[in-house]
C-alpha cells in the first residue's frame, strides 16, 4: 500500500510536479465563479496526465458552471486521444 497525503495550494502548480500515471485520486475545489472556469481546462489536462489508469478525478463546482465544465473536460479528453480508459460521469 502506498502512502496517502493531501496537498493544499494551486492545483495547476501542484499537478505539474507529479509524475505521469502516479495519482489514484485528484480531489480539487477550484473557485466557482464563471471568471475562473478556464481553471478547469488546466485541471482536465493535468489530471488526465497524472492519474493512474484506475485513478479518479473529483472536483467541486458551482451548479451554474456544470455544463460548461463538462464540455471542457470532454474537449480536453476526447475518446480517440485518451491514453487511458477514463469515464466521465454525467448526472
Amino acid at each position: 500500500m502506498t502512502d496517502s497525503f493531501a496537498l493544499c495550494g494551486d492545483s495547476a502548480q501542484i499537478l505539474e510536479e507529479f509524475p505521469t500515471d502516479s495519482a489514484q485520486l485528484v480531489l480539487t475545489d477550484p473557485p466557482y465563479a464563471r471568471a475562473h472556469v478556464e481553471l478547469y481546462r488546466i485541471l482536465a489536462k493535468q489530471a488526465r496526465r497524472v492519474m493512474a489508469p484506475s485513478g479518479s478525478l473529483v472536483t467541486l463546482l458551482g451548479h451554474s458552471c456544470i455544463h460548461t465544465v463538462l464540455n471542457i473536460f470532454e474537449d480536453e479528453n476526447p475518446p480517440d486521444l485518451a491514453k487511458k480508459d477514463h469515464d466521465l460521469l454525467r448526472f
